[in-house]
């Protein structure tokens, strides 16, 4: 660590001789569109599965400063129910949006190359994730791909240890949802392609590095997202997904009644099918019920008075199953949950205009101990 901070500081303060161009510039910026993050992890034992992140930003700035910002809410696992636990489980999305890495690529790395020509590098890293800071040697390649085109990718993955980054504890949860023990240790490989603006560039300012009086690994404290409550479900299309924020205030069980207040599903007009939010909003509180494992769900549907009385207890009565079925499949044991359909009987509002009459069909979910 003291060797890369000497190195940055040094390299921060010297000026580019006058009669000297640096090959960074006018900086160069991360397309998105032609790189990629992975992560490889092993579970059971041998069992190893690859994802991947949708969101990355960076640059290089002209003094060859390298630094990237990677949205953790986008992982991308191949499965739904796996994305959701990754982001609430195990990143803690909602306390740790980002990880960020910033690296120093000297101007003699890169000098001397001609198009199509590469260079294999050992890059110390400044890798920052769930609020801790360390550093990593990454193995690299520099590729010259055009005048205005270079690509730096990995040639060995870079290992990543659970307990390096405090992450051991939502390992542990991954491990409990998915009924399977995993190594504490990942995998990362990457491809990153950047290019050089065409003219003088307006270049983001990085994350200040780190100074030679800060400590190897740090902690950092980021500001957590207010949840904002709103009412129990509805049939509406397109409502927002609720913040989880509020599920590690208070112990699991406060966390879990705040989530079930705030969820809201939605159906297809008429039946009992899911619409995509409905199930987006359902794989948030099955992360939450994870989270609570002693916790019992009443799962209440509701009907305003249009049709007849037999007929829209059928209705509340499909509907309510219909969003107990889908948490058992994700896991959750059939026994914590009780689906119970109430038809008219409850309403909120009179059922005399169609603006009450929408607030009347919902699902209500209650934590019953």
């Amino acid at each position: 660590m003291k060797r890369f901070l000497l190195l940055l500081i040094s390299l921060l303060f010297l000026q580019t001789p006058a009669d000297a161009r640096s090959p960074f510039e006018g900086g160069w910026t991360l397309q998105p569109g032609a790189s990629s993050l992975h992560f490889t992890s092993v579970k059971k034992g041998s069992v190893a599965e690859t994802s991947h992140f949708d969101t990355i930003e960076g640059q290089i700035d002209p003094t060859g400063l390298v630094h990237l910002k990677v949205k953790l809410e986008s992982v991308d696992t191949g499965i739904d129910i796996r994305n959701v636990r990754m982001r609430f489980l195990f990143f803690e999305t909602f306390t740790h949006p980002f990880a960020e890495i910033v690296a120093q690529v000297r101007d003699e790395d890169v000098a001397g190359l001609s198009v199509g020509q590469s260079r294999a590098l050992v890059l110390p890293l400044l890798l920052t994730l769930h609020g801790v800071t360390a550093e990593v040697d990454a193995h690299v390649r520099v590729s010259l791909l055009s005048d205005r085109d270079v690509s730096i990718h990995t040639t060995q993955p870079l290992f990543i240890p659970a307990d390096s980054f405090d992450l051991l504890t939502g390992l542990r949860k991954l491990e409990e949802a998915a009924e399977a023990k995993i190594i504490p240790l990942g995998m990362v490989s990457t491809h990153l392609h950047f290019r050089r603006e065409a003219g003088p560039a307006t270049v983001t300012t990085p994350a200040k590095p780190v100074t030679a009086s800060a400590p190897a690994a740090q902690r950092s404290q980021p500001a957590r997202p207010v949840a904002t409550p709103v009412s129990t479900a509805q049939e509406t299309p397109g409502l927002p997904s609720p913040d989880l924020s509020s599920a590690t205030s208070g112990g699991c069980l406060a966390g879990l009644v705040q989530m079930a207040k705030s969820t809201r599903v939605s159906f297809a007009d008429g039946g009992a099918q899911l619409t995509s939010a409905g199930i987006s909003a359902l794989d948030q509180l099955a992360v939450s019920l994870f989270q609570c494992p002693a916790a019992l769900l009443e799962i209440g549907g509701h009907t305003d008075s249009t049709g007849g009385a037999v007929s829209n207890k059928r209705l509340s009565q499909r509907r309510a199953d219909r969003v107990a079925s889908y948490l058992f499949e994700q896991g959750i044991p059939e026994h914590r949950i009780a689906a119970i359909g109430y038809g008219e009987a409850f309403p909120l509002l009179p059922n005399t205009t169609d603006e009450n009459r929408a607030q009347n069909r919902r699902i209500t979910l209650r934590v019953l101990n």
